[in-house]
């Protein structure tokens, strides 16, 4: 049981250390200006806003206090790639659900005050705005107050029908430069395609920030194989004989990790599937006296185990750089025991040649995980923690408790 203790606190402890360490490094550099037009240099926790945010929180230096500042005193700000300014503008919440949706062609509009996020500059800038699953782009030119891009799927008779009327606007605000109507009805409603537009009409060369919302609107898979061991603490308790067998023992594992990152807040998040082989054994013997048979005797436990284990879980993806990031899994995981997976209890009496025994197959059983992985380029580090199970729950005489604490090491191959 003290080995059991131990990992839980070095477990606990370096998931703790790790979630410090990027608590700090997620402030990035950044300013914000206030409701007086003062502009303030500061550090900005970048949260990569799923959906456009109302507040935020700023350090004016790296081993500073940490403040919050909301929507209602500040007019801008900007960290990193989020560039956020503050406008009150009309905005449709026209739902895309089919069976919530109004046979209502014309969107009904309600004042609002939101931050805008930025993604294209010049004499004709684009806005976005993402509220949990509804996406809207607003649209300024030369200065003016920012209108929405109108896009409304709507039902009508025949079914489905879209009002498109953003590309109505989009030309009437861009045919000084492109004339032909035509140019625009392959214009979808969609961060690419409105980004490359208004970049080709502000001249912005600099296609670097296009391929960035190209890259973060596209999900991505990865495999990677892994291998590693560690340490796993049994505990087994005999009924009817007050004996517990307790000890750790060495395990293996290999594996094969299928990951999907999902295609918003610069794939921050990801879902992920990574099956793999386990197995260990130990052997554990105690000696007493009997007092009914006048003899000494020697009890042992034999537990052999192997598996195939199948994890389903969410990560969160912190990268640092184009090289080096640290992730955190949280995962539910089901193990399919093998057949020869087996703990076996028997006792031999000095002075009594019949010896007594039992014997328990070893069944299936399921629980989370946790795991911290550091990755460099293709090769990463990963530490796993799981918690205490059962496996043996059908057996009647032998109870086994398991947890585990291992090091992986992991290989990318795509």
């Amino acid at each position: 049981m003290v080995f059991t203790t131990n990992a839980k606190q070095l477990a606990f402890m370096l998931f703790f250390v790790i979630t410090a360490a990027f608590a700090q490094s997620n402030f990035k550099n950044g300013y914000f200006i206030d409701n007086n037009g003062t502009k303030t240099a500061c550090l900005i926790e970048n949260e990569i806003w799923l959906t456009n945010p109302t507040s935020f929180k700023y350090k004016l230096s790296e081993n500073g206090e940490i403040n919050k500042r909301d929507i209602e005193n500040t007019k801008e700000f900007e960290v990193e790639d989020f560039h956020y300014i503050r406008f009150i503008v009309d905005i449709d919440y026209s739902t895309n659900n089919v069976e919530r949706m109004t046979y209502d062609k014309e969107p009904s509009f309600k004042p609002e005050q939101l931050f805008l996020r930025e993604l294209s500059t010049g004499a004709a800038t684009l806005y976005h705005v993402q509220t949990n699953a509804l996406e809207r782009f607003f649209m300024s030119k030369d200065n003016s107050a920012p209108t929405q891009l109108v896009y409304k799927p709507y039902k009508s008779g025949n079914g489905i029908l879209k009002n498109r009327s953003y590309r109505g606007q989009l030309y009437a605000a861009m045919k000084d430069k492109f004339s032909n109507v035509n140019d625009f009805k392959s214009v979808d409603y969609n961060t690419n395609d409105l980004i490359k537009l208004f970049n080709n009409y502000n001249g912005n060369k600099n296609e670097s920030k296009v391929q960035r919302m190209e890259a973060e609107s596209k999900g991505s898979l990865s495999f990677t194989v892994y291998a590693g061991g560690g340490i796993s603490t049994v505990n087994n308790y005999v009924r009817g004989t007050l004996e517990e067998f307790n000890g750790t023992a060495p395990s293996t594992i290999v594996g094969l990790e299928l990951e999907h990152r999902l295609p918003f807040n610069k794939k921050a998040w990801s879902i992920f599937t990574a099956p793999c082989f386990e197995q260990f054994s130990i052997n554990k013997s105690i000696t007493g006296y009997s007092n009914a048979s006048f003899s000494t005797y020697e009890s042992t436990l034999d537990l052999k185990y192997s598996s195939i284990n199948i994890p389903l879980g969410l990560r969160y993806n912190l990268n640092f750089n184009e090289n080096n990031r640290l992730s955190f899994s949280a995962a539910y995981m089901f193990f399919i025991a093998s057949k020869n997976s087996s703990a076996t209890y028997g006792r031999t009496y000095e002075k009594i040649t019949l010896p007594m025994g039992t014997k328990a197959l070893l069944a299936n059983s399921n629980t989370i995980y946790f795991s911290a992985i550091y990755t460099y380029k293709r090769l990463g580090l990963e530490l796993r923690y799981l918690p205490s199970r059962v496996i043996n729950r059908n057996s009647s005489q032998i109870t086994s408790e398991v947890t585990s604490v291992s090091g992986l090491l992991r290989y990318s191959i795509l």
